[in-house]
């Protein structure tokens, strides 16, 4: 099975479409997705964080999509975890996407996702931004 988002998070100044594709949800949980999944900027990938010098890099799209997976509660790919800053201004103005090297404070210093199943999709929320998930056929 596959997912499809149907609504945007804010993201640097732009609103962001997610495309989340995945095998399999049945197994997911309220914060844990069974397969790995791609997110989308309007039709283009977010890339991976590359080889950065610093703990925390801004989310760019790019050529090369980096592959998430959710695992309690944290969007992780490799040695990073993808989110928003738990200390960001509190203006309705869009929020930024940053990466985060995993250390022993990262989930101190990056907000939560959560899952949950809503009218048989499935959101995605950064706080309380949520993102809907439907899914579709190939």
């Amino acid at each position: 099975m596959r997912y499809r988002v149907i609504t945007g998070l804010a993201f640097v100044g732009i609103f962001v479409l997610f495309a989340v594709g995945s095998k399999s949800a049945k197994n997911a949980s309220m914060d844990t997705l069974a397969s790995p999944f791609t997110i989308s900027v309007e039709g283009s990938p977010i890339a991976d964080a590359g080889e950065p010098t610093l703990d925390t890099v801004q989310a760019k799209i790019g050529s090369k999509p980096a592959t998430f997976s959710l695992k309690n509660g944290w969007i992780h790919s490799g040695d990073w975890v993808l989110g928003r800053a738990t200390r960001e201004n509190r203006s309705l103005l869009p929020k930024q996407v940053f990466w985060f090297k995993t250390s022993p404070d990262v989930q101190s210093r990056v907000q939560p996702v959560k899952v949950r199943q809503k009218d048989g999709r499935y959101e995605i929320s950064f706080s309380s931004m949520f993102v809907l998930l439907r899914h579709y056929r190939c």
